[in-house]
């Protein structure tokens, strides 16, 4: 995902979640994400092990990404 920050203050992400409409999750909660300065604009990649939950096709998953201060981003994700 290409995110952009667009408040007055850097962004450090420290976990997420990724959920299908069937309610399985897949958690990465000690995760060192990235920190995005004010106003740019970075990839951020959401690995998968590919085991306990793979991404299938024509689904769609949210994606919930938390900050070091507690702020929770959600984002839809559909596959083609």
């Amino acid at each position: 995902m290409t995110i952009r920050t667009t408040g007055t203050a850097a962004v450090t992400f420290t976990a997420y979640y990724v959920q299908d409409s069937f309610q399985n999750r897949y958690s990465s909660v000690g995760w060192s994400g990235p920190t995005i300065p004010v106003n740019v604009s970075l990839v951020v990649n959401v690995t998968i092990d590919g085991r306990a939950f793979t991404f299938q096709p024509r689904t769609s998953y949210s994606v919930v990404m938390l900050t070091a201060k507690n702020n929770q981003f959600t984002f839809t994700v559909i596959t083609s």
